[in-house]
């Protein structure tokens, strides 16, 4: 098994609601909102950790880009070959990040397009958005129908999407409602 090369732009969450702890409440079939034992780790510092391992995977001729958002997105790391990337400096500021703010999926969506549109997916080269959120978004679109057709015209264009979710809380329906495209 040999993958291809990889254009992965990771979207890292950092809004206010992934600085509550991963496991402190959960809604259970009924919809009712349930407590949890807590450790004390908020998903933030669960999704960077997953972040950084993300980047442990990676090879020389792959390319990496990184994307923080909450209600509104920045690119943090251009699209660059790992390879030529300082990537323990990249892993030190990625768990440096601090959260708060509201949740714009779409405009974090967006920006991670922005470096892979106009690349060329091919049998050798795979583009992908890797998202470490709660999916709560609140603020750009929040409809699922809105972002479906997004996710769905970048799947179009060979950009595929992966959604790690972060929490007991996070919001299982559009994870696998996007995710399904």
């Amino acid at each position: 098994f040999e993958r291809p090369r990889l254009d992965l732009v990771a979207v890292l969450d950092v809004s206010g609601s992934m600085d509550s702890q991963f496991d402190e409440y959960y809604y259970d079939e009924q919809g009712r909102k349930r407590e949890a034992e807590t450790d004390g780790e908020t998903k933030l510092s669960a999704a960077t950790q997953s972040l950084c391992a993300l980047t442990e995977q990676l090879h020389a001729e792959d390319r990496l880009g990184v994307v923080l958002y909450n209600h509104r997105a920045h690119v943090a790391k251009p699209l660059r070959d790992v390879g030529a990337t300082n990537m323990p400096a990249i892993r030190r500021h990625i768990r440096e990040v601090k959260a708060g703010g509201g949740t714009n999926l779409e405009d974090g969506f967006e920006a991670a397009l922005d470096m892979l549109i106009g690349g060329t997916s091919s049998q050798q080269i795979e583009r992908r958005v890797v998202f470490m959120t709660d999916m709560m978004p609140n603020t750009g679109a929040t409809d699922e129908g809105t972002l479906t057709e997004l996710f769905a015209d970048a799947a179009a264009e060979g950009i595929h999407t992966t959604f790690i979710g972060m929490g007991l809380d996070a919001n299982a329906e559009l994870a696998d409602a996007l995710s399904g495209i």
